[in-house]
């Protein structure tokens, strides 16, 4: 008796032979029924866009090679493989022999649509369509079975894929000569006519979009009016804010491939570049996806990528592609062979192009664009626009040997050589900053136009103030008064923005702008924007002006507007502003309350101006009988270049010289690892000991947190660590923006006299706090602050006569933030740190108020990488606006700035 298991067993082998029996009938019958027809391969799709679809069994091979069919078919230019009808079909056969090609794979003949052979050969040759336009015929060429590859080097790069219906758009001129068919390609009768009929026309171009011509129009001009763009692309392009052809033409490439040198020979290994070349060898499982890609000089290099989905489908052995992103590296195999490899490298298929430079667009995956829809689609918007009206008088052109808005976006989008790319690009970036220019020169001449006041500055008060200083102005202080005395005695109002590092003497100087104006018997006022700086500037200014009187022997009077100045004395301070009795006031925000009015208000001074909104400066501005003068004061570096495009409408003082006396800071960054608040011995720790030893006084700074509850609480967490652990026996205090006003005034009281030796505290000491006896500045979770911020704290120690040091506890997580930290150990210069962060982070959008990433107003120019091209966009804005404030003689030029720039940001610039 047999057991169980093997009679399972055996039934489970006749079942399996029987399921392979069957299989193996079905095939038979099926090549039966293919031997019956005497055929294998069907033609399909329209006389246009033909295809053939193919059927082949599993085990079938190529008749000649012996390749598994499976496998050949992929080798074809473009082969679809549809799951319903389980076929291949074929649309490019990258040959014209399309009959031999099938022939030799064993193919016999070709199905027709009427069930009887067919001439598959008559449909290979590309076929040219006319199609009339308004003004121009446009010809449609479709390449056909023969494919694109023979199109290629006969399509000129004026032409447009239209990837809707698989046809580049050209001109009739490029398919005819003398009035016949060039020979390449099928030309109808029609075409022939109207080219005879047209033989003037000899541009190589496809017809002008239907828009008014202007750069406004091009604003209103959608992007699916392009013939490459489907309303799937023009979907995926308005996700990514790309809504018209204006919107496009601005999109600039991050690189260009070059599609004339993009072969390994030459190229060293660890080098980074893009290659072109053919897929072959494909091979996708779960982890990893291996391909050999030949480049056209036959060079193989073996690419691996890990965990990157959907390479089967995108690029199938034969595909065309684009690698780059990633190093070229060599390797040795186990049996002695040496070659090339890459690994995770970005690949794209190379999109039908004559052109000889591919830019690389933003692309977005969760839109579902990719970088050569945004090429396709931009480079036809840039040869339909050569009618463009160009909004620049041509002359201003000419002199700076800049071409064409028109020929600037071809040039950019489709350049011919790297000369033409820098020149389109230089072209576009001329505009983008004469827009700017022209918005704050057009609205600096209508603010001096405004009546101001004429001041008539003595000396009366200015001399003995500089004489009760004690020491000598710097040199770049005293330019820069004499640079607002010069403002200050003329009618047009000042706008200047007073630029210094940390203690570069900021104060004095504004101090003697707001004494000139009381000399003249006139109101200052200075607006800053916390009540611990405005305290601060207060009780300096009260004491630096103490014992000085007017010229009617009263003194000097001094105020203080803040929230917390209420009931009586708030009442006096508002009658003395009104009635003239109060000389200077010094506030905070509170001085634009409605209540607050002055008698003849002339000298504003805006300290730390960036920290305030438009409708602050403007509303404080709005105080003054006449148009006030005003001096911007900024203790935050900004780039020069930065600072021409910003306050362009502002005249620029730089205080670039630091007064005697000052003390250098040293600056070492401490890794985070390295220390403990338990700790005594650790370096941050060990120097504030040693400094308090020595008589000096200590910051300790808490990083920056989600919301300022959670930082004030750090910073009382902190310290209380600190005073049970490295700095225990010290007399430690807590000062953050959560803390009630007067505990926080009392803590920094006591500070200032010597009573507490180290202050924790948050970013609310940044700036405006003066402890000379301070020496040693700690600032722990370093990363998490900007450069410009590290470096205002550290402008708090060093501040007397003793060297200061500053240590920085970080944890850097990207090469980014290491940077940073590197630049602020190796300087002490602010406006160097400012430059390098203007260019590490980006400068904001300079026409909001964005001030970190990349400039939205500023698509194309880099304020920092564009000086010369400011410089000219600067001069010829004044040439421009000069007679001709509101652009009444250029119209087109006008409506384009209003156009680029909304009455928001527009706004910003005028106030900023």
């Amino acid at each position: 008796m047999i057991p169980a298991p093997v009679c399972a067993m055996a039934g489970s082998v006749e079942r399996a032979t029987a399921k392979r029996v069957a299989r193996r009938r079905r095939h038979v019958r099926q090549s039966l029924q293919v031997e019956q027809l005497g055929v294998n391969a069907r033609l399909v799709g329209t006389w246009l866009t033909p295809g053939v679809e193919l059927r082949f069994g599993f085990d079938d091979a190529h008749a000649v090679t012996g390749m598994p069919l499976r496998d050949w078919v992929k080798t074809l230019p473009e082969a679809v493989w549809n799951n319903d009808t389980k076929a291949w079909t074929v649309f490019d056969f990258g040959g014209r022999a399309v009959a031999a090609i099938l022939a030799k794979a064993g193919f016999r003949s070709v199905l027709g649509p009427d069930g009887h052979a067919a001439d598959v050969d008559s449909h290979a040759a590309p076929l040219a369509v006319g199609e009339p336009g308004e003004r121009m015929m446009t010809v449609a060429v479709y390449p056909r079975l023969g494919g694109l590859a023979y199109l290629r080097g006969k399509i000129p790069a004026t032409a447009v894929w239209r990837r809707g219906d698989r046809a580049w758009l050209t001109s009739p001129f490029v398919v005819t000569r003398g009035g016949a068919p060039v020979g390449w390609c099928a030309v109808p009768e029609p075409v022939l006519a109207w080219v005879a009929a047209n033989p003037e026309q000899t541009h190589d171009m496809t017809p002008p979009l239907d828009y008014d011509r202007t750069v406004v129009g091009l604003m209103g001009t959608p992007t699916y009016v392009l013939g490459c763009v489907t309303p799937a692309t023009a979907s995926a392009l308005a996700a990514t804010g790309i809504e018209s052809v204006s919107d496009l033409l601005h999109t600039m490439p991050r690189r260009y491939i070059d599609m004339t040198g993009t072969t390994v020979a030459g190229m060293q290994p660890g080098a980074d570049f893009s290659i072109v070349g053919t897929v072959t060898n494909l091979d996708v499982n779960a982890s990893r996806t291996k391909a050999v890609i030949v480049d056209d000089n036959g060079t193989k290099i073996w690419v691996t990528w890990f965990r990157v989905r959907g390479l089967r489908s995108r690029i199938p052995d034969g595909t065309r592609v684009v690698l780059g992103g990633a190093k070229l590296t060599t390797f040795t195999s186990q049996r002695g062979f040496t070659g090339l490899s890459m690994t995770n490298p970005t690949v794209e298929p190379v999109v039908a192009t004559s052109s000889r430079y591919i830019g690389v667009y933003p692309a977005s995956g969760t839109a579902g664009l990719t970088t050569w829809a945004v090429f396709d689609a931009v480079k036809e918007a840039a040869h339909r626009v050569t009618d463009l009206v160009d909004p620049v008088p041509p002359e201003f052109l000419a002199k700076r040997w800049l071409p064409s808005l028109a020929d600037a976006f071809r040039m950019v989008h489709d350049p011919a050589t790297e000369e033409e790319k820098k020149a389109g690009r230089d072209r576009l970036a001329y505009q983008e900053l004469l827009r700017l220019q022209l918005v704050i020169r057009r609205d600096r001449a209508a603010n001096a136009a405004q009546p101001g006041c004429a001041h008539t500055p003595t000396g009366a008060l200015t001399e003995p103030f500089l004489a009760g200083r004690g020491y000598d102005l710097t040199g770049a202080q005293k330019r820069v008064v004499a640079e607002i005395r010069d403002d200050m005695t003329t009618s047009r109002p000042m706008s200047r923005l007073l630029q210094g590092d940390v203690g570069a003497g900021k104060t004095d100087v504004s101090v003697l702008a707001l004494l000139m104006a009381v000399e003249s018997g006139r109101q200052g006022a200075l607006m800053a924007p916390n009540e611990t700086l405005t305290n601060q500037h207060f009780e300096d200014i009260r004491d630096a002006v103490a014992g000085l009187s007017k010229p009617d022997g009263s003194p000097v009077t001094v105020a203080l507007a803040t929230n917390k100045v209420t009931g009586k004395a708030r009442k006096a301070m508002f009658a003395g502003l009104a009635d003239g009795s109060i000389d200077i006031v010094v506030g905070t925000q509170a001085l634009i309350d409605a209540k607050v009015a002055f008698h003849d208000l002339t000298m504003v001074v805006v300290d730390e101006q960036h920290r305030f909104g438009v409708e602050q400066r403007a509303a404080l501005r709005s105080k003054g009988s006449v148009m006030p003068d005003v001096l911007y004061a900024s203790a935050t570096p900004v780039p020069r270049s930065a600072a021409m495009t910003v306050f362009g409408d502002l005249d620029l003082s730089v205080l670039d010289e630091m007064p005697p006396g000052r003390q250098p800071v040293a600056t070492v960054v401490v890794a985070a690892g390295e220390v403990d608040p338990s700790r005594p011995g650790d370096d941050p720790w060990a120097a504030i000991r040693s400094a308090v030893s020595q008589g000096r006084q200590a910051f300790v700074v808490t990083p920056l947190a989600t919301s300022a509850t959670r930082e004030s609480a750090a910073a009382h967490v902190l310290a209380e660590s600190l005073s049970l652990g490295a700095l225990s026996g010290l007399r430690v205090g807590t000062i953050t923006g959560k803390d009630d006003a007067k505990e926080r005034r009392a803590t920094m009281s006591a500070f200032a006299a010597g009573d507490l030796d180290v202050l924790v505290a948050t970013t609310v000491i940044e700036v405006g706090v003066n402890v000379p006896n301070a020496t040693v500045m700690v600032i722990t979770g370093g990363e998490r602050f900007g450069l410009a911020q590290l470096h205002q704290l550290r402008g708090r120690v060093g501040r007397g006569g003793h060297p200061g040091r500053c240590l920085i506890v970080a944890d850097p997580k990207t090469s980014l933030a290491q940077q940073r930290l590197d630049a602020l150990a190796s300087t002490t210069d602010g406006f160097a740190l400012a430059e390098l962060d203007y260019q590490l982070r980006g400068g904001g959008d300079v026409a909001s108020g964005s001030q970190s990433g990349r400039s939205r107003t500023l698509r194309i120019a880099s304020i920092t990488a564009d000086t010369e091209i400011l410089r000219n966009a600067i001069e010829d804005a004044i040439a421009l606006t000069e007679h001709d404030p509101d652009l009444d003689a250029h119209p087109a030029l006008r409506a384009e700035v209003d156009a680029f720039l909304d009455e928001d940001q527009a706004d910003f610039l005028r106030s900023a």
